[in-house]
């Protein structure tokens, strides 16, 4: 009989099991990349070292960084009755190469703005430095994110930067030769998106492997008839009780969900079955519901 029930119950669950691990899979397909990132962590680089800068694409990277040229393109939130806000502002890096100097955005949240332009200012007194006398002043900005290629929007008002300091459309590209490369690196993100949404991902996808597994299992080892293992467990017989409810169970006739003789009553319907002994039942009758809706009759 737990037998039987059990294997009931697994096929009672089949379509829940499917659905969550479908889900899983989903889930993995379409993070699994940036969850993998995430959880290796990210790289850390040093911009002025040197660098093959097209190879870093795509990479989780990690750096603090202390030279900012000056910054190319802000995102602006705009609310009705409220003065607009920056939440975002995307900067000019300079990274070394083995041949010579390229530049590279980066873009950071409203919250490390003011990091960044510590540090767009002491790069100007770097810059501006013509006696020998400049000295760091400790100023940083910490950065992690992947770097991507610009979106169209972005890209053009980097060129257009780009342009009016002189640069020639030669110099801007992904190629070996070109200056301005056309990539950015944003602070928290990976592969264009939010660390906290692979966080929150992660979570869901680890929950829903976990709770199909637990489908599974609890419907293999009878977790589901708990109330029959301890009903019969609790018997002064236990063996010879779980021999009769075999016998019961093989021999009478299931009414809709109701197995009933006079020694038994059982309600059978997988993991949600119950068992009772005839003497503990007062009273027992079937009530039928029927509901109607949008012309299809259900009967319970």
């Amino acid at each position: 009989m737990l037998q039987s029930l059990k294997q009931k119950t697994l096929v009672g669950k089949l379509w829940a099991i499917i659905v969550l691990a479908v889900a899983a899979i989903f889930i993995g397909v379409v993070f699994g990349p940036g969850i993998a990132k995430m959880i290796a962590g990210p790289t850390h680089f040093t911009p002025l070292d040197d660098h093959d800068v097209l190879s870093l694409q795509g990479q989780y990277l990690e750096a603090d960084i202390d030279t900012l040229i000056d910054y190319y393109a802000e995102t602006v939130r705009s609310e009705s009755g409220k003065r607009d806000e920056v939440s975002a502002r995307e900067y000019i890096m300079p990274i070394n190469t083995p041949d010579a100097t390229v530049y590279i955005g980066v873009e950071v949240p409203a919250s490390k703005i003011d990091d960044a332009e510590a540090v767009v200012a002491d790069t100007e007194r770097l810059i501006d430095d013509e006696d020998g006398s400049y000295e760091w002043d400790g100023s940083y900005v910490s950065v992690r994110g992947t770097l991507q290629p610009m979106d169209d929007e972005t890209r053009q008002l980097w060129e257009d930067y780009f342009i009016d300091a002189g640069f020639s459309y030669d110099d801007i590209g992904l190629f070996d030769d070109c200056t301005a490369l056309p990539l950015v690196l944003t602070d928290g993100e990976i592969d264009g998106q939010d660390t906290f949404v692979y966080s929150f991902m992660g979570v869901i996808g680890v929950l829903l492997v976990v709770l199909a597994i637990w489908f599974v299992v609890h419907s293999l080892t009878g977790g589901f008839q708990k109330q029959i293992r301890n009903y019969i467990k609790a018997s002064d017989d236990p063996q010879a009780t779980e021999q009769a409810l075999d016998r019961f169970y093989e021999d009478t006739m299931q009414d809709g969900k109701v197995r009933m003789s006079r020694s038994w009553l059982m309600y059978d319907k997988g993991g949600n079955s119950w068992v009772l002994a005839g003497d503990d039942v007062v009273w027992a009758y079937q009530y039928t519901v029927r509901h109607k809706a949008y012309g299809i009759l259900t009967v319970r």
